[in-house]
């Protein structure tokens, strides 16, 4: 039934129409398992994409002489063209017969995996790594309608509306960042990028402590064991020095304040993997595993430049994650905030706030987010900077909205990143900067 089924659709393609359309459009030449059909199926799609329109003769003289006799074949499977009316049942075969297959190479794949000597965890995502590529093309959708689009915003807006939220989104904890962003869209990759010592992973996990008290966050730390994590946000919670944590010079008159600091993490729902050497099949894995098991309403990933993925070259492979990224969050409907690493080309400028092409290994990057922003503190390259403790967010991309500054009171010692209520100093020599805090 299946030979039948690629044939009756090869022969839609041959007579041309709403049939061939529905054909080409629907399906590609990986979806036939006869060869001599998928032969005629990548020949018609050579025409089509030449810009010529596929029929007997042009498909047959491009399948030539990968199909003998190419047009008698065609002629003879144009009499088992499906009717108009029932294609998308042919389609269906042809898919669902390759999926099956598709699978039973993966379930042998996995019984190789099986046999190979390594521990539990690492055998579970090797298999999930097999099956996630078919998980995504059966996931796939295709066309909606806007209207039903528009209809869920509307909803989600009024919805909003009437609870008093003055978002669409999750807040950062951060008003006036949330004035320019309208909070943390769902589908939406962040990219936050910054300097080594900038306070990146202080403000992501700033703001993943603000969501994860209403909310489900994942954290995936390429760079920090989960255990350098809680250290920094207990000093955060504390507001004990965080060298007097690290170094444990804690006392008792101390022990109301860490108290606190444990409640304060066992009231938000975050979950970190702290797991180095992750590719981008991996997280993505891993990150729909844990969706499925507790839900997910933001993903960090810090750092974006420390997931690998398959390319050969640096520059393909940060595309490759980056894309990865965005995928991930479409597919989960969430936010995702990816800390990225910056090149020393800002330091050679005499402004030195980064910019996009800062990115590291960029690639894809800037195409793929929808915000990038940068975190930025002046003290680091001027010792008398009149704005020591002051970081300055700078969102340099935005899809949706605005760019320009925000500036936040960064206190390192407590690992602590807060809302700048106070005026801002100017620096010397400098032409005032527009920024949220005058809004």
């Amino acid at each position: 039934m299946t030979l039948e089924a690629e044939q009756a659709c090869i022969g839609g393609v041959a007579i041309g129409g709403p049939t061939q359309d529905a054909v080409m459009d629907n399906l590609l030449p990986e979806h036939f398992l006869n060869e001599q059909c998928r032969n005629l199926f990548i020949a018609a799609y050579a025409v089509r994409t030449a810009g010529h329109t596929p029929d007997l003769i042009t498909i047959g003289a491009a399948a030539e002489p990968k199909v003998n006799r190419a047009i008698e074949t065609l002629s003879a499977l144009a009499d088992f063209a499906p009717a108009e009316s029932n294609t998308d049942v042919y389609i269906d075969i042809v898919k669902t017969t390759w999926m099956r297959h598709k699978l039973a190479e993966a379930a042998s794949k996995i019984k190789s995996i099986a046999q190979e000597g390594s521990s539990a965890e690492e055998l579970v995502e090797s298999a999930t790594a097999c099956l996630t590529p078919l998980s995504d093309k059966a996931a796939s959708v295709g066309f909606r309608h806007i209207a039903a689009a528009s209809k869920e915003f509307i909803f989600e807006m009024a919805t909003a509306s009437k609870s008093g939220a003055k978002l669409t989104g999750l807040s950062t904890g951060f008003s006036r960042i949330d004035a320019m962003t309208g909070g943390l869209q769902k589908g939406d990759l962040i990219v936050v990028g910054g300097r080594p010592s900038h306070g990146k992973t202080a403000t992501a996990m700033a703001i993943a402590h603000h969501v994860a008290q209403n909310n489900i966050v994942q954290v995936f730390s390429c760079e920090m064991a989960i255990k350098q994590l809680a250290m920094r946000s207990v000093s955060m919670f504390s507001q004990i020095d965080f060298d007097r944590i690290k170094n444990a010079q804690v006392s008792k008159s101390d022990g109301e304040a860490l108290s606190d600091a444990q409640k304060q993490h066992e009231r938000r729902e975050l979950y970190v993997d702290d797991r180095s050497n992750i590719s981008i099949a991996q997280l993505r894995s891993r990150a729909k595993a844990q969706a499925r098991k507790t839900g997910c309403d933001l993903i960090i990933v810090d750092y974006l430049t420390l997931v690998s993925g398959v390319k050969e070259n640096r520059i393909h492979e940060v595309s490759e994650v980056s894309a990865g990224l965005k995928g991930l969050a479409k597919e989960i409907d969430c936010p995702v905030i990816a800390i990225a690493q910056l090149s020393r080309g800002c330091e050679q400028r005499p402004d030195k706030r980064p910019i996009p092409s800062d990115l590291r290994d960029s690639g894809t990057i800037e195409q793929d987010a929808d915000i990038i922003a940068f975190c930025y503190l002046d003290e680091k390259y001027n010792e008398d900077s009149p704005r020591a403790g002051i970081q300055e967010f700078i969102i340099r991309k935005q899809r949706q909205g605005p760019t320009g500054s925000v500036y936040l009171d960064f206190d390192g010692s407590r690992q602590t990143i807060t809302q700048r209520n106070a005026p801002v100093p100017e620096l010397a020599g400098k032409a005032k900067r527009r920024s949220f805090n005058e809004l």
